[in-house]
């Protein structure tokens, strides 16, 4: 046995991907306390954990990002479509947006 009892967690598959996605495992103890945040994109995955649970006077966000490789096939699959993104620079607006929202 690992030890690991995650119990929930949050999966984001890809869209029109044979593989790929992204998981955030959360403990079974602490669920009530972490919000999944939407995402404009499925490269990046977020989840805010809640000052409560932290003792702190703020949030926690927990970001989960996977930027596929630029010669990947999935990369070029979405080149001149409108899907094709920059994963860096959707991460920045979420950045933004999360700043201007005190969640950060």
């Amino acid at each position: 046995s690992s030890g690991i009892n995650a119990e929930y967690g949050h999966n984001q598959l890809r869209k029109n991907s044979r593989s790929g996605g992204l998981c955030i495992a959360v403990h079974s103890s602490i669920a009530g306390h972490v919000k999944r945040l939407k995402t404009k994109t499925d490269d990046i995955m977020a989840v805010k954990i809640s000052r409560s649970l932290l003792g702190s006077e703020s949030d926690m966000t927990l970001i989960n990002i996977y930027d596929s490789p630029s010669g990947s096939s999935f990369k070029k699959s979405k080149v001149g479509t409108p899907e094709e993104q920059d994963t860096l620079e959707d991460l920045s607006t979420l950045l933004l947006e999360l700043s201007n929202t005190e969640v950060l």
